[in-house]
């Protein structure tokens, strides 16, 4: 059981699913492989994943590769991504700054940083974008259950 007296932000599910990953892959005797999360305004919870150790080395390849080069995963827009089924304009609203959403994950120092020189991830660099999102968010989805997800 993990908790957070806020709105559910991407960076809450991707840190219950590395939790949820290890326990899986490394279970304690009599431990329940189900990993559930409590925010304010949302509940999820993880069932037992069949391949732990195949995604958490799948996650670590892109790690690694992140070391070396910019990777274009932007949680939050990536996470908008695949919950609105590979919707490109969801993704483009959490990434994209306007007058209404003046703080968009685009206005990060350490994106516009690294991604200098390099395509608008929302433009002609969106399918390595597609790529980084579903190869980090897809098992989770299926590990996804009980959620009341906004």
């Amino acid at each position: 059981m993990r908790y957070r007296y806020d709105d559910v932000r991407a960076s809450d599910v991707l840190s219950a699913w590395l939790q949820h990953l290890l326990l899986c892959a490394e279970p304690a005797p009599g431990a329940a492989l189900r990993t559930t999360w409590q925010a304010r305004d949302a509940r999820f919870s993880l069932r037992p994943c069949e391949n732990p150790r195949e995604v958490l080395r799948d996650l670590l390849v892109l790690y690694e590769r992140g070391l070396s080069e910019p990777l274009m995963f932007f949680p939050k827009s990536a996470w908008k991504y695949v919950r609105k089924n590979d919707s490109a304009s969801a993704a483009a609203g959490v990434w994209r700054s306007t007058k209404q959403h003046p703080f968009g994950e685009e206005t990060d120092a350490a994106y516009r940083l690294a991604l200098r020189g390099l395509p608008d991830p929302m433009g002609e660099g969106f399918a390595a974008f597609a790529t980084c999102a579903h190869a980090v968010f897809d098992p989770l989805l299926l590990c996804l259950d009980d959620a009341e997800l906004p």
